[in-house]
């Protein structure tokens, strides 16, 4: 049961069985360590003591910092520093800030992780984005590269992969954001930052955008020593952009960026848990299953690409539970995250990063919503073990795997892949909260030694911080089968991973 006296009564007693077959020989996708990163808010903290070590225990590939703060972000402001504006209904607060750009990088090498960088485009000023362009990659003889070297940084951080703006397509959506009122995210388009006033109502249009992020591109690329590799477009979900952003910009984009929220909700019960964790594979109110939405993206893109090759890059992705629920935060939401990327590998998604690594401040009495790093307490959230659990132990080469409880997207999902030696990994989430699975695995077109190696993440621990609800990956040790088949229990709402060790006379 997950270990607090709140959801006891949701994990009852009980084993299903099931049935899973693995085609080892039938390749369905790849498996690119890109695909376990992750990213924050731009003006989020990463200064707390031992952050960076324990992200790099993770294996996280990559860090996308953008988020809606980036548009609200000024980067050169007090001193270079950096500055946020809160945008709220009548609100207009300027807020130093303790992470600038400096710390962000700095924090990126300490963690051995490659920064992907958004500049902000809600104020149309290519300028500053060309500044902190060669801010990050000039040498000391440029204007900006000798400002960084008097900060102490005379190398260039040799940032290579760039965005421009975060979801352009949200402009003019009011949000709810309680207590304060509502957000109009992006009402100052073209506004100074200096001069932005709380009855402004000026939007960027999907042409506006196409026509600034074509002088942003050839502007950044220009202030940069070394090659860039830049998003030409971020959205939130309207795909009407789209047409109008490739029309000026196909030849010079180099990916684009879409992003996966299948659920918002400003409350959590155990229904909820149910309906969230199946939606990846169900679908939700607004999003198709996870495997059908994104060949859909990808057909848009193509049709106006004009035969240029732009990869799709899903750079945020989570539920956007607006509660304060440990369980689902603490916990669940690992099940969740360990699914998406299961099926992003199937779908063949080339890059992804959930939303977010980092968030909980010492001194505040405030609950992290996201983040699979609480900062709060500094520990690991079972969103932070499965990432680094498909870090590694899942394959490059992802191979046919079906299971007969599935349930609609609420039971037994199995992703599995192939390293070149032949070992199967199979990655089994138990999004069941009432059920283990009892199943029979065979093996098609393979040859098993007759061992395997498992490795698992249940809820063992208490909810709170610094568990999080699980001691993280822990060994089981190693199980017996047949050349051709193995059985195993699979805990309710857990996920495991299975080494099956190939005949070494041939598969």
């Amino acid at each position: 049961m997950l270990c607090t006296s709140l959801i006891t009564a949701i994990f009852l007693a009980g084993s299903i069985p099931a049935g899973i077959v693995v085609e080892a020989d039938n390749v369905v996708g790849l498996f690119d360590s890109l695909l376990a990163g992750t990213g924050d808010e731009i003006v989020q903290v990463l200064t707390y003591p031992g952050l960076a070590e324990l992200t790099e225990s993770t294996g996280v590939p990559v860090l996308r910092m953008g988020g809606m703060a980036v548009e609200y972000y000024d980067w050169e402001a007090d001193d270079y520093n950096g500055m946020y504006i809160i945008d709220i209904a009548d609100l207009l607060i300027p807020v130093p800030l303790e992470n600038s750009l400096d710390n962000l990088l700095q924090f990126c090498e300490q963690a051995d992780i490659e920064p992907l960088l958004t500049v902000n485009y809600h104020i149309n000023d290519p300028g500053k984005a060309a500044r902190m362009v060669e801010y990050c990659n000039g040498d000391v003889t440029t204007p900006m590269g000798a400002v960084r070297a008097s900060r102490g940084h005379p190398e260039p951080y040799d940032v290579t992969q760039w965005c421009v703006g975060n979801e352009p397509d949200m402009a003019g959506v009011a949000f709810p954001f309680p207590p304060y009122g509502e957000i109009t995210f992006f009402r100052h388009f073209g506004i100074p930052m200096d001069q932005w006033a709380v009855d402004d109502s000026v939007f960027a249009t999907a042409e506006e955008f196409a026509e600034l992020a074509s002088v942003y591109i050839d502007t950044m690329r220009a202030s940069s020593p070394i090659p860039l590799e830049i998003g030409g477009l971020s959205l939130a979900s309207n795909l009407s952009w789209i047409e109008p952003v490739f029309n000026l910009n196909k030849e010079k984009m180099d990916w684009m960026d879409i992003h996966y929220y299948p659920v918002v909700s400003f409350s959590a019960d155990s229904s909820q848990y149910r309906y969230w964790l199946a939606s990846p594979t169900s679908g939700s109110t607004s999003k198709p299953p996870l495997e059908d939405w994104y060949p859909m993206i990808v057909d848009t893109v193509e049709k106006y690409s004009g035969g240029f090759d732009i990869p799709v890059w899903i750079m945020e992705y989570n539920i956007m539970a607006m509660v304060d629920d440990p369980v689902w935060s603490n916990y669940l939401d690992g099940l969740f995250i360990a699914d998406c990327m299961g099926h992003m590998c199937r779908a063949g998604v080339p890059v992804a990063a959930s939303y977010s690594l980092a968030e909980g401040d010492p001194s505040e009495d405030v609950f992290p919503q996201y983040g699979i790093i609480r900062t709060d307490t500094l520990s690991m959230r079972s969103s932070a073990w499965v990432t680094k659990l498909f870090r590694e132990r899942f394959g490059n080469t992802v191979v046919e795997a079906v299971c007969d409880q599935v349930s609609g997207g609420y039971g037994l999902e199995v992703y599995a892949s192939r390293y070149d030696d032949w070992t199967l990994s199979l990655m089994v989430v138990n999004k069941n909260l009432d059920s283990s699975y009892t199943a029979s695995i065979e093996l098609s077109g393979y040859m098993s030694d007759g061992t395997a190696d498992v490795w698992q993440i249940v809820n063992d621990m208490p909810i709170d911080a610094p568990w999080n609800g699980t001691s993280g990956i822990t060994y089981q040790g190693e199980i017996s089968g047949s050349s051709q088949s193995f059985s195993h229990t699979f805990p309710k709402a857990s996920v495991t991973c299975i080494w099956i060790n190939p005949d070494p006379q041939g598969v």
